[in-house]
C-alpha cells in the first residue's frame, strides 16, 4: 500500500470518529477497542541518549490516532520515540512527530531583538550608584526589634 492510500483511509476513519463524537451520547457507536481501529506496522527505535535500548529497532503496530499524531513511548526509558518508520510501497516514512525546537537562548537586559528597548548592559568598572533607599514602614508597624520606637500594637487590640 502507498503512504497516500493509507493516509486517505486513516482520514476517513478520523472523520467517522468526529461524526460519532458529535452525536448524542446514547447514539454513539465507537469501536469496542483500539484493536478494531485501522493499524500500521512500523519499526520504533529509541534515540534517547543513555537508554539501555538506544538504537535498537523493534516492531510496533500503531492504531490510527484520531488527532493524527502517531506516538509510541520507549518501554525502558519512558521517552517519546522520535523514530517510527513505516514501510510503504513508495518508500519508508517516519510517522513520529518532529521533536520540539530547542528553547531560545536567554537574553539579558539590553540583549533583546533589534528595536526592543531595555536598559543598557552594565559597563565594567562603572559605579552602579548608591543602594536604593529602604521603604518607609506603613501604619501599625511595631518598630524595630528590641524597642527604639513606641509599639503601635494598641491600634490592633480588639
Amino acid at each position: 500500500m502507498k503512504h497516500t492510500e493509507f493516509e486517505e483511509q486513516a482520514e476517513e476513519f478520523r472523520e467517522e470518529m468526529l461524526v460519532q463524537q458529535n452525536l448524542p451520547e446514547g447514539e454513539r457507536a465507537y469501536p469496542e477497542s483500539t484493536e478494531e481501529w485501522p493499524h500500521i506496522d512500523a519499526v520504533a527505535t529509541c534515540r534517547t541518549e543513555g537508554c539501555p535500548v538506544e538504537g535498537q529497532p523493534y516492531p510496533v503496530s500503531l492504531p490510527v490516532p484520531v488527532n493524527g499524531i502517531y506516538q509510541a513511548v520507549c518501554g525502558r526509558c519512558g521517552q517519546q520515540h522520535t523514530e517510527l518508520i513505516a514501510e510503504f510501497d513508495d518508500g519508508p516514512v517516519n510517522l513520529a512527530p518532529p521533536p520540539p525546537p530547542p528553547p531560545p537562548p536567554p537574553t539579558g537586559p539590553g540583549e533583546g531583538e533589534p528595536g526592543e528597548e531595555g536598559p543598557p548592559p552594565d559597563k565594567e568598572g562603572e559605579d552602579p550608584g548608591p543602594p536604593p533607599e529602604p521603604e518607609e514602614p506603613g501604619p501599625g508597624w511595631p518598630g524595630p526589634p528590641g524597642g527604639g520606637e513606641e509599639d503601635s500594637t494598641e491600634d490592633h487590640q480588639p
